[in-house]
């Protein structure tokens, strides 16, 4: 089992020994003579911890200091990944799941979360602007290589129109002309998008695949969860 996937499983019920790890770790700040106090947290959280996971293999760090510290490690990784989400559908649309899956996909291949956002959140306001059902609609359609207009007459989320830019991008030769697409539909970060756009429509499904299997996909569940905390 890898790493990243005893994360997901970790965060995937962390209400109640999150909770138990950070009163333990109040507890052991507040001074020497509190030591006791904490342990027991310590091994409430832990014994919380063990039924959330069933045998994930956690229990092997037996120190409470290490499990404490993996907690926390976990819980961010887990904070950070919903955040970028969150910030990936806000730009793009569409569901959360989905909008996790795009994220991980691109910082597997390389591309930081917040470039990413950002390079999504200008596509988006460009792709708003061209819709005039005329002559700036055609000349991005002709640009994207891919409609990215709805049947109602809206911007279709970015999640439909990505595939068919990225197929476009894999099909050019790297260079100036290419970078300069890049910039032109996604501003300055645009260069960075290359890793991820180079991989077509079909290498960015893999990507989402790999990141559904490393357990890094997030559904409305797990952002409640992450609300809630």
């Amino acid at each position: 089992m890898s790493d990243m996937t005893v994360t997901a499983r970790l965060v995937a019920d962390s209400t109640q020994w999150v909770a138990g790890f950070k009163r333990a770790d109040a507890a052991a700040k507040k001074s020497a003579a509190t030591a006791a106090t904490a342990s027991r947290q310590t091994t409430q959280a832990q014994a919380a911890q063990g039924a959330a996971i069933r045998g994930g293999g956690i229990m092997a760090l037996a120190a409470g200091a290490a499990v404490a510290a993996y907690a926390t490690k976990s819980v961010k990784a887990f904070a950070d990944t919903a955040v970028a989400g969150i910030k990936t559908q806000r730009a793009m649309g569409g569901t959360i799941e989905s909008a996790t899956q795009y994220s991980a996909a691109a910082k597997l291949a390389g591309v930081d979360s917040e470039a990413f956002t950002k390079s999504l959140n200008l596509m988006s306001r460009r792709l708003v602007a061209a819709n005039d059902g005329g002559a700036k609609a055609a000349e991005m359609a002709a640009t994207l290589g891919t409609s990215f207009v709805g049947a109602n007459g809206d911007v279709r989320n970015l999640g439909e129109i990505l595939p068919g830019v990225a197929d476009k991008f894999k099909a050019m030769k790297d260079g100036p002309e290419e970078t300069a697409l890049a910039m032109q539909l996604f501003g300055r970060a645009g260069a960075q998008m290359l890793p991820f756009l180079n991989r077509g429509s079909a290498g960015i499904e893999e990507l989402k695949a790999k990141a559904q299997e490393l357990g890094v996909v997030l559904d409305q569940e797990g952002i409640a969860k992450f609300a809630a905390y």
